[in-house]
């Protein structure tokens, strides 16, 4: 499944002086970039032997900030930002180009994820669909950390608006999809990470991290898959962030009674 407006938010147009620009944290968007980044890094405390997967790598700053690790999977859609990373990391780095959902159906094993300033990109839905991707592709105790553009209140945007009067922050609220901290926390949740916690900063910066537990339930989905159409598989089903929610012990319940009673043929009193 390819994101709505992956072509949209390709950069290749804007790697020439990237860096530069979010190196200026005079303006508000880029305000705590740095700190955001070394959050990040210090929440997964990713070692020697964990597979590390880099979600929209863009031109390697948060990559660069890691130590040694056993495997680094770079992702960005855009080329040319993955041209500049090749010249910042160390071999055997793996670079994939690649819209982050069209990744996440294919990403291997993992015991970190991490990434900066792209899920924002993703609209709400999507957003669950990706978190619910990594949580399958990430093992038992795996942590992910995500840095981003959030607002910890909706009813705030329009006076942080005013505050900070900087066109940047008029395009973000008007044309990307900032998450807002709840939600994003939710989110996490929803689809079975654990030790969910968030801190910002930045102006608009916040960090997210979370860990997969040791011992995970059986996952609602595969309950659900159970009945699906044909045509359908278990896969596709978890990509579905309304499959995907979980549906607690109730729910499970009910639907293994809907089941036995369709096995069982129903008896009548005379």
């Amino acid at each position: 499944m390819r994101s709505l407006h992956a072509d949209r938010f390709n950069h290749d147009t804007e790697v020439d002086g990237y860096d530069a620009g979010v190196a200026d944290e005079s303006n508000p968007v880029r305000d705590g970039y740095a700190l955001t980044l070394d959050w990040v890094i210090r929440s997964v405390a990713a070692g020697s032997t964990d597979v590390v997967i880099d979600l929209g790598t863009g031109t390697g700053n948060l990559a660069v900030r890691l130590g040694p690790v056993a495997r680094l999977v770079c992702v960005d859609v855009s080329a040319g930002m993955l041209a500049v990373a090749r010249t910042k990391l160390p071999p055997p780095t793996q670079y994939v180009e690649s819209d982050l959902l069209e990744f996440v159906d294919r990403a291997p094993s993992c015991d970190v994820v991490i990434s900066t300033y792209a899920i924002h990109h993703l609209v709400a839905q999507e957003k669950i669909a990706l978190l619910a991707g990594l949580f399958g592709r990430l093992r038992a105790g795996g942590r992910i950390a995500i840095g981003d553009l959030m607002v910890a209140d909706a009813d705030g945007i329009a006076d942080l608006r005013d505050r900070l009067a900087h066109p940047d922050v008029d395009e973000l609220f008007a044309e990307e999809f900032p998450w807002l901290v709840g939600d994003a926390r939710r989110d996490l949740e929803s689809v079975g990470f654990v030790a969910v916690r968030a801190e910002q900063t930045g102006v608009l910066s916040w960090g997210l991290a979370a860990t997969k537990p040791e011992r995970v339930r059986r996952s609602p989905a595969v309950v659900l898959a159970v009945g699906l159409a044909p045509g359908r598989d278990a896969r596709n089903a978890c990509s579905d962030p309304e499959v995907v929610r979980p549906v607690g012990r109730a729910g499970v319940r009910a639907r293994r009674r809907a089941a036995t009673s369709r096995r069982s043929p129903a008896t009548t009193r005379s």
